[in-house]
C-alpha cells in the first residue's frame, strides 16, 4: 500500500463522522449523507494531483459535499 493511500485512509477515518454530520445538515438522512461523503472522498482522491500543495483538504471535501 502506498504512503498516499495510507494517508488517505487515515484522513477518511479521522474525518468521516464529521463529514457525515455536516452532510446531514443538508439532506437530513444519514444513509444519503454517508453516500455523499464517500462520493466526495472519491472525487478528492481522483483529483488530488490537480490540487495545490497548500490546499486545505478538509475544506475542499466539505465544499464538495455542499
Amino acid at each position: 500500500m502506498s504512503i498516499d493511500l495510507n494517508a488517505f485512509n487515515k484522513f477518511f477515518i479521522d474525518y468521516q463522522q464529521r463529514f457525515v454530520h455536516f452532510a446531514c445538515t443538508y439532506v437530513h438522512d444519514e444513509a444519503v449523507a454517508e453516500d455523499f461523503v464517500v462520493e466526495s472522498m472519491m472525487y478528492y482522491w481522483e483529483n488530488k494531483d490537480r490540487l495545490s500543495a497548500d490546499t486545505n483538504i478538509p475544506a475542499y471535501v466539505l465544499t464538495t459535499i455542499k
